[in-house]
């Protein structure tokens, strides 16, 4: 029987074993204890990363919406500059000497819709809604025309800012 092998194991190699086994239930627990902390230490890790692949894709989300606001932009101006390209060809055409009443009076007419539709240009809003030239007060119009034909800017001069 197992009972009676177990007696014919000499005193001195059970000794040796149980120390054996006790050393080995010591380094064991040793690497338990090291794989948990490796454990906890691949995990900090991993959120880590995870938190540095969230800012990135913040920064690539904030590039891109500065690429699509300097487009809208840059679009906008040029439609400008279009304008009042034809507006100060208009002016030349008025100022000639041999013009009727008729065509100054079409002349006004036109510089009066360019000045509209500069105007309109200026208080533009990108694809957020949000308006273009009023610096932080992006809800507010930022240009307005006044009873007596003058304009007045209504944004501010503080100007907008992303992390990229």
């Amino acid at each position: 029987s197992k009972v009676g092998s177990l007696a014919l194991v000499p005193k001195n190699l059970s000794s040796k074993l149980s120390k054996l086994l006790a050393a080995l239930v010591a380094e064991v627990a040793a690497l338990v204890s090291l794989v948990a902390a490796l454990v906890s230490l691949v995990a900090a890790l991993v959120a880590d990363l995870q938190q540095q692949k969230d800012m990135l894709s913040q920064f690539n989300g904030n590039i891109d919406t500065l690429k699509n606001s300097l487009i809208t932009e840059d679009s906008v101006l040029e439609n400008i500059n279009t304008a009042l390209q034809k507006a100060s060809e208009l002016a030349l055409k008025a100022g000639n000497v041999g013009i009727s009443d008729a065509d100054r009076k079409s002349i006004a007419a036109e510089v009066g819709a360019i000045e509209d539709q500069v105007l309109g240009l200026l208080n533009s809003k990108d694809a957020g809604g949000n308006y273009l030239f009023s610096g932080s007060k992006t809800d507010t119009p930022p240009y307005t025309r006044n009873n007596n034909g003058t304009y007045s800017y209504q944004g501010d001069d503080i100007p907008l800012s992303l992390k990229i």
